[in-house]
């Protein structure tokens, strides 16, 4: 998350292994982050869906989208998110 004025970090979540692209990323009304991510490869491994708490970027919770080892419906596309 960056600092609205000045663009300075304030705080950064890695997701680590097996994420290696985010697809989407929304703001809510409250300022929680969701990220849409997965493995980035027809792996079969899940996408995720991501809650990141708005003050320290900590995760509040994970939800798996099973993938169907392709681009298909079951990609975690898209931008909209409500609180």
């Amino acid at each position: 998350k960056l600092d609205a004025a000045t663009g300075a970090e304030i705080w950064r979540h890695e997701f680590g292994a097996p994420i290696t692209v985010v697809y989407a990323v929304a703001v809510a009304g409250g300022g929680d982050v969701y990220v849409a991510a997965s493995p980035g490869d027809y792996s079969g491994a899940p996408h995720l869906v991501i809650r990141l708490d708005a003050d320290d970027g900590h995760e509040i919770w994970r939800r798996e989208v099973p993938s169907q080892g392709t681009y298909e419906p079951a990609e975690p596309w898209g931008t909209a998110c409500r609180d």
